[in-house]
Parts: structure tokens; sequence; C-alpha cells
């Protein structure tokens, strides 16, 4: 599906799947940046994805994934590696995606 990452003006009244595109641009970002603060927080701990995944109670590749910020990682497994490196999930205020963050979602579409 090719859509821009511009939020409609309205939301759905006749034209659902570009309000769906939208959503599901801005997930990706999301975790997208998930992935990255948890590798960040990682690797400033000096921790390999395997120790990390034992600390955890999860798979090596399951940390790759929620590296890599993968929607088909549930968010029990984002929470677990957070509290296995002492850290928690927050929820801030939203900031506009980088150039470099939206080329990345596009390039995984």
């Amino acid at each position: 599906m090719n859509c821009g990452l511009r939020p409609p003006k309205k939301l759905p009244t006749g034209n659902f799947s570009t309000s769906m595109c939208y959503i599901g641009h801005m997930e990706a970002l999301l975790l997208s940046r998930l992935g990255e603060s948890l590798r960040q927080l990682r690797t400033q701990r000096g921790l390999t994805q395997a120790q990390l995944a034992d600390l955890a109670g999860l798979t090596r590749r399951m940390i790759v994934q929620i590296e890599q910020g993968r929607a088909t990682v549930a968010v029990r497994a984002y929470v677990a590696a957070a509290e296995a490196m002492g850290a928690e999930l927050t929820v801030v205020p939203v900031r506009r995606p980088t150039l470099d963050e939206v080329r990345k979602v596009l390039a995984d579409d």
C-alpha cells in the first residue's frame, strides 16, 4: 500500500484506508523508536542480546525483533526486556519524526 505519513484532515468519512495507513506508519515509527531505545539501553548496560534474552526470559531472536521494532512481538515482550534492564515503558508526548525515521518506515512498506 502506497500512502503518505500525513494524517488525513478528517478522520474516516469515506477513505478509511488512508487513516489506517497513517496509523500503521505511526505504529511502525513508535515501535522503531522503542526498539532503538531498548538497544541503546542494552549496550549501555554492557549486555549482549543473548544475556538480555536470558534475563528477560525471552529468546535471542525475540530480542533482535524487539530492537528492530517489529509489530509482531507482543507488548509483554517489550516490557519484559525493559524490566530485565531495570527500566520501564513510559508514555511521552509525540515528536515529529526525523527524515531518517520517515525513510526507514517507508522503506519497510
